[in-house]
């Protein structure tokens, strides 16, 4: 009876395959929400090169009971040929699934992405109640089932966040010293008060990042000219949070896309391919913002720093 409204399609099979343990994982995921369940990964094996030779995933309550234990729901996965292939599939529960129209709560099933962080950062700096914000967010998303995540999921970003900044502050003893004994790369926050104290120690630094600041180029190239400036990615996020928010949250493989765009290319011409195929897929040919990024794009995107010193730093955050 479980699998009564389920089209066959969108059930596991043995020797089904998938190229990735993603596309595995979503895959499983999707019919979870479809039964009503949360799922989680459970045992895997790597290779001798660390790659996820085999991987189960299974009913987060699996293995939950103390005196009972039985496979329940499980999917299991193992590599042949380059490709994962289901070894085994149980659709067995030891409990009750939830109506599949209270999926949207189940853990697997949420969370948060970068429009919407950026949008909880925005209500909580503005006053606005995470209740509130989370009630606004809904209604426009016509339903907290279409949201994404939970109240739970939105104090807890808030709770991170916080975490964060304290013990940024916590930090700045040790930053300073840390500068003046080697200076190679500086995170600048044009909204942080003690900014000047770096530039009182008289070193120039190998490279900066700073937020997209109107000032900042025209004062660098000043007091420091011969030093690589890069623009923080976290920052840009957010701004594109704010300028392409229907687009995130229209389209779930938006948010990806333009994370590749900025971290995952080698060369010029597969950025520049990879931006344009983005650009076409979502209709945003004619984006002013994103042709105004384009202008920038050399202290954005990985791919023109790959012989730059950074530290591996990509944000002041």
């Amino acid at each position: 009876m479980v699998h009564v409204i389920i089209h066959d399609e969108a059930i596991s099979k043995v020797s089904m395959e998938f190229e990735t343990e993603e596309e595995a994982y979503n895959f499983y995921n999707t019919y979870a929400y479809n039964v009503g369940f949360s799922i989680r990964m459970s045992k895997g094996l790597k290779d001798k090169d660390g790659k996820m030779r085999d991987r189960t995933f299974c009913c987060s309550c699996e293995g939950s009971r103390g005196n009972d234990k039985r496979n329940v729901n499980v999917n299991s996965i193992v590599q042949k040929q380059g490709k994962y292939q289901v070894l085994e599939f149980i659709a067995e529960h030891n409990h009750v699934t939830s109506s599949p129209i209270k999926s949207h709560l189940h853990r697997s099933q949420r969370r948060l992405i970068v429009a919407q962080a950026a949008e909880i950062e925005m209500a909580e700096a503005s006053g606005i109640a995470p209740k509130s914000s989370l009630e606004l967010m809904a209604r426009r998303a016509s339903g907290r089932e279409n949201l994404g995540f939970i109240l739970d999921d939105c104090l807890n970003y808030i709770h991170t966040k916080r975490t964060i900044q304290m013990r940024a502050r916590d930090t700045d003893a040790k930053m300073m010293e840390a500068y003046s004994n080697f200076g190679d790369v500086v995170c600048f926050d044009t909204t942080y008060r003690k900014n000047h104290d770096l530039a009182m120690l008289g070193k120039k630094p190998r490279t900066i990042l700073t937020d997209q600041s109107a000032a900042m180029p025209k004062a660098l190239e000043f007091r420091w000219p011969e030093t690589y400036h890069r623009l923080c990615i976290w920052h840009m996020y957010q701004n594109a949070a704010k300028h392409l928010s229907s687009v995130f949250q229209k389209f779930l493989q938006f948010a990806p896309d333009f994370g590749d765009c900025i971290y995952e290319y080698e060369e010029e011409d597969e950025f520049i391919n990879a931006r344009n195929k983005m650009l076409e897929r979502y209709d945003l040919k004619d984006n002013v913002w994103l042709h105004q990024q384009f202008k920038l794009k050399e202290k954005q995107a990985l791919v023109y720093d790959r012989d730059v010193f950074c530290a591996n730093m990509t944000t002041t955050q």
